[in-house]
């Protein structure tokens, strides 16, 4: 997202309309307070569409006009947005990397080094797609994350001047070229939606259309306005719609204030109607760009642009949209960071007043003067500056974030807790048959040879397998998928578009099959058959936790399925000769671990750093209820319970013996993976079959 030309004392080539400023203001507006407030405003994140249709309105003005008085020059043409957008993201860079020197964790700042490189490159939206998954960290605590839309945009000013000029240059119909173009964007769109939202939501080809909205406007009024317009009357202004008018001017002004009044209102709807569970961009998309459209097409005489949109606050708010951007995604995720992923209604509000004082200052002391400045050596200087800042952040990057910083040096041991294979060790891969069948990204091995033991699952499998491969004398198989319980009849479906009945089937034949494999593990997350999420990583929205669904062979509620595809499963075992120990999951935690770990110039770790065995003994009622019915059926399966090493009757720790147990809210880390490994191993011992 980027405002583009927005004061009438920066830009001589377009007459100067506050009320696209004010619009503007409606866009960042909602992006604020989406992100501020995301359960109230839920559908904010459209602002950032507004702001597209906007942008491609004014470039392609600045363009069109240009080119038809045949004075456009690409040097002119860059060195306007070098400084226009250059100064304040230059800013905003430095201070997040200061900031992060004294704050981040090593791999919070590497990845905040990785993000300065790609922001200062203008990529960022193609390296957030190809990051972005189901165990990524969080958005909220990724304090570069917003420079995907400012890549998107300047990724259409590298290519449609040029591709105009061609335009114009051969002869060819542009507003056609433009149609086509814009047609086959939306087409792509609605395309990736339903294939691949994230490529959908991040990508240009899919977000391009909503700028061509934009240039198609602009052409339409700089070019076809009084045929546009009158063809637009022709449709809105009939007996079907209207009374009959005779005057021109009356029908004229009736129109633009239905226009302007019904695109104002389709705005503030999609704020409050489209939420991120929408199938977005897609079809929904529309709603915005089409508000958008709808207020510039008004003109600034219609009566919502006049006195709401040019109202002397929103254009105010307009001026400094671009800066105010910039910093309120910087200053509310390193609130998050620091408050363990948490915000508080009054941190929000706190960021908000802080954004927009920076916004001004930024706005006054550094946007403008060099904007209206006429040194023409800004430019390159600015480029070059924005160069050095990408190389700061690729060294940040390479050098893993600067482990060796005095702010991070006191916390290394609990920041090691955070990986869960922090040594890289490579374990030998298990059957490639086996791998090849059923696409399961987790099939390894602790020794090479023919496997005594396996650990089936999901990532619950894989966190303890490290901890039981580095211990054990035996050799242990890790079989299993991310999000993909141990059922049989049954299987968890996201919009991941697993098939994980065919994963689990695949499984639990080559385990039963094999003579070697005497005993089988079941560990997963425990509470796939609840209907809210509570972990931090789940409530967050990373782990899609209102798209997971459970299915089977037979209808039944979510804890019915489960239950009986792990019923099957267990049977289906035992019937195969082999001894069945299912684990008992590990508490979930509604924070972020990392926040137990100390940072510069705050208190040290977490107080408070657990959460209630009340709590835990709560989420984990259905699964013991489950687990207490599944041993009447089958008296000989063994049940090792793992809350007795996290929990006394009070608390459920996330430091244990000085140690951080955890790399995330329901996953263990190298420290957790030992620590429950071990005793899983003495347990096993204890009863004969380990």
């Amino acid at each position: 997202m980027r405002t583009s030309f927005p004061s009438k004392d920066s830009n001589p080539h377009l007459t100067y309309r506050p009320d696209i400023d004010g619009l503007r203001a409606v866009a960042i507006l909602a992006v604020l307070l989406y992100h501020a407030f995301p359960n109230q405003f839920h559908g904010g994140f459209v602002g950032v569409d507004i702001f597209f249709v906007i942008s491609g309105y004014l470039i392609s003005s600045i363009i069109f006009k240009g080119l038809e008085s045949k004075k456009f020059s690409f040097i002119d043409f860059y060195v306007h947005r070098v400084k226009r957008i250059f100064p304040a993201l230059i800013l905003v860079l430095l201070t997040a990397f200061g900031i992060g020197w004294f704050l981040l964790l090593p791999d919070e700042f590497r990845q905040l080094g990785k993000h300065m490189a790609t922001g200062s490159g203008f990529v960022q939206n193609i390296v957030l797609w190809k990051e972005t998954g189901y165990f990524d960290n969080a958005s909220e605590l990724k304090p570069l994350v917003h420079l995907w839309s400012l890549a998107v945009e300047e990724q259409f000013y590298l290519i449609f001047p040029a591709l105009m000029w061609l335009v114009w240059r051969f002869g060819l119909n542009a507003l056609m070229v433009v149609l086509v173009i814009a047609l086959f964007s939306f087409s792509q769109n609605l395309h990736e939606t339903f294939r691949d939202i994230v490529k959908a939501y991040f990508l240009p080809q899919t977000r391009f259309w909503e700028l061509l909205a934009g240039s198609i406007l602009a052409y339409a009024r700089i070019f076809k306005n009084d045929r546009f317009l009158v063809g637009a009357r022709r449709f809105f202004l009939n007996p079907v719609f209207f009374r009959s008018l005779s005057a021109e001017g009356e029908s004229r002004d009736i129109l633009n204030n239905a226009l302007s009044a019904f695109g104002f209102f389709v705005a503030v709807m999609a704020v409050f109607v489209i939420d991120k569970n929408r199938l977005f961009p897609g079809w929904w998309a529309l709603a915005p760009v089409i508000a958008a459209c709808l207020m510039i097409l008004a003109g600034p005489g219609s009566w919502v642009n006049k006195n709401i949109l040019a109202n002397k606050i929103m254009v105010w708010v307009g001026l400094i949209s671009y800066p105010l951007y910039l910093w309120h995604w910087l200053v509310l995720s390193m609130i998050r960071i620091v408050n363990n992923g948490l915000l508080t209604n009054y941190a929000a509000c706190f960021a908000i007043v802080v954004s927009f004082v920076l916004a001004w200052l930024t706005y006054k002391l550094i946007e403008r003067p060099v904007r209206l400045g006429n040194r023409e050596w800004w430019a390159p200087v600015l480029v070059a500056l924005l160069v050095v800042v990408g190389l700061l952040g690729a060294v940040t990057f390479k050098k893993d974030g600067f482990e060796f910083r005095e702010e991070v040096r006191s916390s290394k041991k609990l920041f090691d807790g955070l990986s869960l294979n922090p040594a890289g060790i490579n374990y030998p891969s298990c059957s490639e048959l086996l791998k090849k069948t059923s696409g399961i990204n987790y099939c390894l091995q602790s020794k090479k040879g023919e496997p005594n033991y396996a650990i089936v699952g999901d990532s619950h499998a894989e966190h303890l397998f490290y901890g039981v491969a580095a211990q054990s004398k035996y050799n242990w198989a890790l079989l299993a998928n991310s999000s993909c319980p141990p059922l049989l009849g049954a299987g968890v479906v996201s919009d991941r578009g697993l098939d994980c009945q065919k994963m689990m089937n695949d499984i639990m034949q080559y385990v039963a099959k094999s003579e070697k494999i005497k005993t089988v593990v079941f560990s997963f997350f425990g509470n796939y058959e609840l209907d809210s999420g509570f972990a931090a990583d789940h409530v967050s929205g990373a782990g899609k936790w209102s798209d997971l669904r459970i299915t089977g062979d037979k209808p039944g509620s979510k804890i019915d399925l489960f239950y009986y595809g792990l019923n099957n499963s267990i049977e289906y075992m035992e019937r195969s000769g082999k001894s069945v120990v299912l684990v008992v999951d590990i508490p979930e935690i509604p924070f972020y671990p990392r926040g137990c770990i100390g940072r510069s110039f705050l208190p040290g770790a977490v107080e408070n750093c657990y959460v209630s065995r009340e709590v835990t003994n709560d989420r984990q009622k259905v699964l013991r209820e489950m687990v207490a019915k599944l041993k009447v059926v089958h008296p000989n399966l063994q049940v090792f319970d793992s809350i007795p090493y996290f929990c006394d009757e009070k608390k459920c720790n996330v430091i244990v013996g000085g140690n951080l147990m955890y790399r995330d809210s329901h996953h263990l880390g190298i420290y957790g993976s030992s620590y429950l490994g071990g005793e899983l191993i003495r347990w096993l011992a204890s009863r004969g079959i380990g």
